[in-house]
């Protein structure tokens, strides 16, 4: 038996990041679960769009802080559905796959919690390039009420389940307005 407990997968991350519909626009989501049953305090999570772009005939690299609609919570109990609105101040603003696919874009995750089991700081990272993100898409309930109603059981092979939705706007008509 090792000295330390193996801790490395104390988070599981859906495969795949999705735009959805989100108010009257759209947002970039990924989900994130607990997968044992420890008790994860004070979680944040930072979210950077790396990406390569032409500046002045050099490809560059450049990197972009994407504000979460929620960046900290008190605990991690169920799924928690990270969401960057994508809007005139957000640098995915009008891009459409094939720029994601031309920029060589990768979205990275870093996730910071206090185990209280272990009574120590725990951190895992994750990132998806285009080719993970999946356009008109929304995340279907991963939850639900035990039979008689006196708890709450998380599915965790539910983590990646979505569903197609319409886009509020499509990204054929933002490529075509530009």
């Amino acid at each position: 038996m090792p000295a330390f407990p193996d801790r490395k997968h104390f988070l599981r991350f859906t495969d795949k990041a999705i735009i959805a519909p989100y108010k009257n626009g759209t947002a970039l989501m990924f989900r994130l679960a607990p997968t044992k049953n420890n008790h994860l305090t004070d979680a944040e999570v930072k979210l950077t769009l790396g990406m390569s772009i032409e500046d002045n005939g050099k490809r560059v690299n450049k990197f972009y802080d994407l504000p979460l609609e929620l960046a900290k919570v008190n605990t991690i109990n169920l799924s928690w559905t990270l969401v960057h609105a994508i809007d005139d101040k957000s640098a995915l603003y009008n891009l459409s796959l094939d720029d994601l696919k031309s920029c060589r874009v990768e979205i990275i995750a870093f996730v910071k919690a206090f185990d209280e089991t272990y009574s120590n700081t725990v951190v895992a990272r994750t990132s998806y390039t285009a080719e993970e993100i999946n356009f008109g898409e929304r995340y279907l309930p991963m939850y639900h009420r035990s039979d008689d109603g006196s708890v709450t059981i998380l599915d965790l092979d539910k983590l990646n389940l979505t569903e197609k939705a319409e886009l509020a706007v499509q990204i054929n008509e933002v490529e075509a307005s530009k």
